[in-house]
């Protein structure tokens, strides 16, 4: 939902600092001993943006069979693995590797072959993942079930911190902000989840990479998200903006509750609803980020704010605002800005150049209901 800004580089060079030791140089994602092997640097891995990772040969590729291969539908499956056949820059892939599953690179042979090549894939990634945990030189006699298990709590804590992202940018409902559990740690304890944006069960090979690492409240990363996948919103790219907005829904309000909003009684509470932009280029993925976190459901709970929202546009009206604006008229220090105004009104800050205060919850639904809902 909500946009943030990606890691500094004083801190993936750390990250790489600490992972480097234990990792090879180069990290075999796919391959078996009788064909070539495909490599990518373990430091572009690590540390690299999504979009870095992924322009690097096979993978898109990677990610799009780990994609099809956590499918349970064969329809799908053999649908996105023609497609895949039929892609230049990964014909010689399927050509090398799995020719026995297929009529040259033009399509699956047989639609019952299908099981045999998805699990023949899946057998590979395992085998490549395998080889990469022979690889790692951990001092411990601890078995390491997972990459993941190097990244430690001090790491990740420092990670967190990093950001400076109070509030979650799944929900934008949930602090997630830090504390010091005694006067005298030296260490703070964030609240935050860290979400892997590709899960890592599904997608083995980034479960160490800083690009997948999204800072999330507990609600969105293990309640709501959890090990499902859709392709939603990459809050380090994309938000919602102006193609998902929150606005008041009267139709599903009964005659007493409208009549009490409009005829603004008292603060009453207003059901919502949110409209999505179909010719956005960001359509899908704002529609899946609202599937996977159940976004327009929760925020139902809000109905109450909303109403009050509602009421306080009717009270600061423009005489009002003017009078609020003419007690703060004297000397420059004084003066109101256009910033402060709205901190006074409505407890955010809003300006042209940042629309809503993201380390605060509520401030999109807030933004969107005080400037862009035109029911008042």
């Amino acid at each position: 939902m909500i946009k943030i800004d990606w890691y500094d580089s004083d801190i993936r060079a750390k990250y790489h600092t600490v992972l480097l030791k234990y990792l090879p140089s180069d990290m075999v994602w796919h391959g078996d001993n009788k064909t070539s092997q495909y490599r990518i640097k373990t430091d572009l891995l690590l540390c690299g943006k999504r979009s870095d990772v992924l322009s690097c040969k096979y993978m898109e590729l990677y990610k799009n069979l780990c994609i099809i291969i956590s499918s349970k539908s064969k329809k799908y499956r053999k649908k996105e693995l023609n497609k895949l056949l039929n892609d230049p820059s990964c014909s010689s892939f399927f050509t090398n590797n799995y020719s026995q599953y297929t009529n040259g690179v033009n399509n699956i042979k047989d639609d019952n072959i299908i099981d045999d090549l998805i699990s023949a894939i899946n057998k590979n990634m395992k085998a490549a993942m395998e080889a990469i945990y022979r690889e790692i030189k951990i001092k411990s006699k601890k078995t390491v079930t997972s990459l993941y298990a190097l990244l430690t709590p001090a790491l990740r804590a420092e990670l967190l911190a990093s950001l400076g992202v109070e509030c979650c940018p799944y929900c934008n409902r949930q602090y997630i902000t830090a504390y010091y559990k005694t006067p005298k740690s030296k260490r703070a304890t964030p609240t935050a989840d860290i979400d892997h944006f590709y899960n890592k069960s599904k997608f083995p090979l980034f479960a160490l990479s800083l690009f997948n690492f999204i800072p999330a409240c507990q609600v969105c990363n293990s309640r709501l998200k959890g090990t499902k996948w859709l392709d939603a919103l990459y809050p380090f790219e994309e938000e919602f903006g102006d193609d998902a907005v929150f606005s008041y829904d009267f139709d599903k309000m009964d005659s007493d509750g409208h009549t009490k909003a409009l005829t603004h009684i008292s603060p009453v509470p207003i059901p919502l609803r949110l409209d999505i932009n179909s010719r956005s280029q960001n359509t899908k993925h704002i529609k899946n980020s609202n599937e996977l976190f159940g976004l327009e459901r929760i925020y139902q709970g809000h109905r109450l704010y909303a109403g009050e929202l509602f009421w306080k546009k009717h009270m600061y009206n423009a005489e009002y605002i003017k009078s609020v604006q003419k007690l703060f008229s004297g000397n420059d220090n004084s003066k109101l800005t256009e910033s402060n105004l709205y901190l006074l009104l409505y407890g955010y800050i809003f300006d042209q150049e940042h629309q809503y205060d993201v380390n605060r919850p509520l401030s999109k639904l807030t933004y969107d209901l005080i400037f862009r809902d035109k029911s008042i």
